[in-house]
C-alpha cells in the first residue's frame, strides 16, 4: 500500500507483494480504479483494513 498526493488528489495504491499493481483508492471519491476488472471486487474488503 502506497499513498500518494499530489494537488489536493489523494489516493492509496495497492500491489500484490510480488509488485503486480492492482489499482488505487480515491481518497476524495471513495472509487476504486483498476486496468484489470477483476480486481475490482477486491477493492472494498482490501480498503476495510486500512486506518484512517
Amino acid at each position: 500500500m502506497r499513498r500518494w498526493a499530489w494537488y489536493g488528489h489523494e489516493r492509496l495504491y495497492a500491489e500484490t507483494p510480488g509488485g503486480t499493481a492492482l489499482g488505487y483508492l480515491d481518497l476524495k471519491t471513495g472509487r476504486f480504479h483498476s486496468d484489470d476488472p477483476s480486481n475490482l471486487p477486491l477493492g472494498p474488503l482490501s480498503w476495510s483494513t486500512v486506518p484512517g
